[in-house]
């Protein structure tokens, strides 16, 4: 059971946990699926962390940015910047750039710590700032680790601890918002003692639980996670959902046995339907969204079997200025709400009331904005006094009363339902539209499973709703009824409904809305009818769409990509529509257009291939072109395109003969110059500012080459994870194979062994052949102009010529540069040198998250405003 005093908590959070630490050493406090860190690893690896914070002049209650991946070393950064004494503020690198240099900013953060994988964005963020490094568990153990940052791993001072009052402010989070100025919320060690007192009580949390983290620790949802099991000698299980998806989610949580689960209900439910069985679970929290219906259903229909332990349902109402403030418990046998389901009572130290507009009490059953009076809100907003005075208002009873924005009531059980937000309350034509309310209808109709309801504009301005529907069945004509009878004032009005798989989630975890809404049918330019695939390829194109994306149904105009594809999913498609059209451009289709009309058009040879595509449009900033690697397309290029934003164009250019429409050259200078051709064709002029990637590096070379030579300017060159042109004029020295395969596994034998039989010695033959003049005329001709043979004859065909501008040399961590390979790259650019770059992640994961930040930043500081 819990040891948490009664009300009021003195002390601080960082003094709880080295008492617990102290008390527990040996137990786990951190459970991932890489391993355990235990009580004393953690408080070892925090520790160190303070020291290094100190050491570097961080005074107490200087904001301290923490900027590292879910997991261990978060969580030691989190706790290393308390007991420095310091700010804690956590920072989300999956946020837009632009989005962390606001909140950079208005934290006046100079001190970043940073693990390995975002350390060079954390260089980048804060120029003239420093950067400290998280360190490893092992090296705070005394253990070498060759993959830990330096700061973290000094030697740490034993005092490194500072004197830290409860008064003290302990964080800042800002919230999620993407419009308007940030704001971060600043609250004290007292405070979130309290708050974590709330959950400790009301769960009855103890040294045996196993509390899950699933969101990410720059959403305020997280410290009660964190701190709730950290302080009671619990253990905390995080988990990335955004980067390993539901469906690992649930294999780790089987394994993992948590005894307390805690997400949005919307996550809860793609965790359940998954059909994993998690019998030792006792308590299911969900907040941040409203649960209802169908999360009651689930519970009750998965949970509390027998051999299970006792499970009740959590349904709670929080937020990052007041913490938790009211919990509603399900339990076993309890019926199934018709509507939204109550967030309970008021918890100890906390009163709720129910206004109107002027801040005037409502009685119970009325609908208002819930207000919150306590004495253990946040403190305020950072550098906001005036805003804080604003939402923190004094109340007559001596407490602090804070205006929540959400709207709700009061039951006849005197419990609180929440209504929504106000901002899901839509005027349309004169009337207020709860979409809220319109959610709980489409989800008590049958086959439902889930549904959220969106505004938007249809086509020439005029107002449009559209419902994005889970369900088993498929009766759109009942689920158009159920809304046209909850809107019988807008007989008009038009109502979409789209099926779809699953919910998008935000970076908090939450059903991104405004993901949704600009996917609707009633925001694309067509109406509906037209909408409809008219030809039979268009029909088949929006068949693969809709099966390789899980959805029942896809528009003329919709977008692979915008629908949720991404680069492995489009191969899939690109396989599946050559299996289904026996046509030999599918494979390279998704090149040169991406919605259902484009890539039926490009299928039924209505417009030719280009070899120039737009990976991102918008912005104002001088362009980055990427150039393809050893397939010829850039699809992996795109999720580094959206790393850039929406400030910066970025084009992809691939290879001719994508797909067997066309013949690709057969040389890297005619590949070079038809490059340049078509991109003088959307950029005439320079900088031009170049990325080539492995095989591209060499055209990038060239291409930098020739327009050196043409006096144009080159602005950036970067060659990403390139080999050395076989011809390179300075040698290198090879590497003997016993050196090759030192270190490797038996897989990695068999699997190098493999490529050489089936790749290597084949393209050897190719290439002999062609040197012997076999492949020039003839009946082996045709093989000349197939891609991969293509490449491998302009790669030994290649000789460089010296280039008189600027490179950077980007390696992956899978490969290391000896010294003669380093002089090779040097020599190939003798006026300007070659800048070589040690960067995250491996030769095939540089381009997917987390690793294609690292590699986005690398670029980003080399190029041109």
């Amino acid at each position: 059971m819990t040891a948490f005093p009664p009300w009021p908590i003195d002390g601080s959070l960082n003094a709880r946990f080295v008492a617990q630490a102290m008390r527990h050493p040996g137990r786990p406090a951190l459970i991932e699926p890489r391993g355990v860190t235990s009580y004393a690893e953690l408080d070892a690896w925090s520790r160190r962390i303070a020291a290094v914070v100190r050491a570097a002049g961080v005074q107490a209650g200087d904001p301290v940015g923490v900027i590292v991946e879910q997991g261990a070393a978060q969580i030691a950064a989190i706790f290393g910047a308390l007991r420095a004494g310091a700010i804690y503020v956590p920072l989300d690198a999956a946020l837009p750039v632009a989005r962390l240099h606001t909140i950079i900013g208005d934290a006046g953060l100079r001190t970043l710590v940073a693990d390995r994988m975002n350390r060079s964005l954390a260089q980048w963020l804060v120029p003239g700032g420093q950067v400290l490094g998280a360190g490893s568990a092992e090296a705070a153990a005394g253990v070498a680790d060759a993959d830990a940052d330096a700061d973290a791993d000094a030697d740490a001072d034993a005092d490194a601890d500072a004197e830290v009052g409860p008064d003290a402010p302990a964080y800042i989070y800002y919230t999620s918002g993407s419009t308007g100025p940030a704001k971060g919320v600043v609250d004290c060690h007292r405070n979130v003692m309290h708050n974590a007192a709330r959950y400790t009580h009301a769960l009855r949390i103890g040294e045996q639980d196993r509390l899950t983290l699933l969101q990410s620790c720059g959403f305020s949802g997280a410290v009660s996670n964190i701190f709730g099991a950290l302080l009671n000698g619990a253990a905390l299980l995080p988990f990335d959902v955004r980067r390993h998806g539901v469906a690992a989610l649930a294999r780790w949580l089987a394994s993992a046995q948590p005894t307390i689960y805690h997400s949005v209900p919307s996550l809860f439910r793609q965790v359940v339907d998954t059909g994993v069985a998690l019998p030792t679970l006792r308590v299911i929290r969900i907040e941040g969204d409203l649960g209802g219906a169908p999360d009651v259903e689930r519970f009750q229909r998965h949970f509390n079997r027998p051999g299970q332990a006792r499970c009740v349902l959590a349904h709670g109402l929080g937020a990052t200025e007041t913490g938790l403030v009211a919990q509603h418990f399900v339990t076993a046998g309890m019926p199934v709400p018709a509507g939204a389901m109550p967030v309970g009572h008021a918890l100890p130290d906390v009163q709720i009331r129910i206004v109107d507009s002027a801040g005037h009490a409502l009685p119970p059953g009325q609908i208002g904005e819930i207000a919150i009076h306590g004495r253990f809100l946040a403190t305020g907003y950072w550098r906001r006094p005036d805003l804080t005075a604003a939402r923190f208002a004094p109340a007559a009873d001596g407490q602090r009363c804070y205006r929540s924005g959400d709207l709700g009531r009061i039951d006849a059980n005197g419990e609180l339902e929440v209504h929504g937000r106000a901002d899901l309350l839509v005027r349309i034509h004169g009337e207020w539209i709860d979409l809220h309310g319109l959610e709980q209808a489409l989800r008590a109709h049958g086959g439902v499973r889930d549904a959220i309801v969106t505004s938007s504009e249809a086509l020439g301005g005029s107002p449009a709703l559209c419902a994005h529907v889970i369900a088993d069945a498929a009766n759109e004509t009942g689920w158009h009824d159920t809304l046209r009878r909850a809107l019988p004032a807008l007989p008009h009005l038009r109502i979409d409904v789209r099926r779809v798989q699953r919910w998008p989630l935000d970076a908090n975890g939450k059903v991104d809305r405004r993901t949704l809404a600009a996917h609707a049918p009633a925001m694309g330019t067509q109406a509906v009818d037209a909408e409809v695939p008219a030809t039979a390829t268009e029909r088949a194109v929006a068949e693969v769409f809709a099966q390789t994306l899980g959805l029942d149904r896809v528009g003329r105009d919709d977008d692979f990509f915008e629908l949720g594809g991404d680069s492995l999913r489009a191969v899939d498609a690109s396989l599946a529509l050559q299996q289904r059209l026996g046509h030999g451009l599918a494979l390279g289709a998704f090149q040169h257009a991406s919605s259902v009309r484009g890539l039926a058009r490009l299928l039924d040879g209505a417009v030719p291939p280009d070899d120039l595509v737009v990976l991102q449009s918008s912005g104002n900033a001088t362009p980055l072109v990427c150039i393809h690697g050893h397939g010829g397309n850039v699809f992996s290029m795109r999720t580094l395109a959206r790393w850039f934003g929406p400030d910066r164009p970025v084009y992809g250019l691939q290879m001719s003969g994508l797909g067997g429409v066309g013949r690709p050259p057969l040389s890297i200078e005619a590949a070079a110059a038809s490059h340049l051709r078509h991109l003088r064709g959307v950029q005439p002029n320079g900088p031009y500012q170049l990325a080539g990637n492995c095989f591209g590096a060499w055209i990038a070379i060239e291409m930098a080459r020739q327009l050196h030579a043409a006096g144009e300017q080159v602005g950036a060159l970067v060659l990403i994870n390139p080999d050395l042109p076989a011809n390179c004029d300075v040698p290198s020295a090879p590497k003997p194979p016993t050196e090759r395969l030192r270190g490797k596994t038996v897989r990695q034998w068999l699997k190098a062994a493999k490529w050489h039989l089936t790749e290597r010695a084949p393209q050897r033959a190719l290439w002999k052949a062609w040197e012997l003049g076999l492949l020039r005329s003839g009946p082996l001709a045709a093989l000349t102009y197939r891609l991969p043979v293509a490449v491998m004859i302009m790669g030994r065909r290649y000789r460089p010529s010296p280039c008189a501008v600027k490179a950077t040399l980007l390696v992956p961590s899978d490969r290391q540069l000896d010294t003669a390979e380093r002089n090779a790259w040097s020599a190939l650019f003798p006026a300007t040198g070659c800048e070589v770059i040690d960067i995250v992640g491996t030769s095939t994961d540089l381009f997917w998250m987390p690793q294609v930040r690292d590699l986005g930043v690398c670029i980003a500081a080399r190029l041109r405003p």
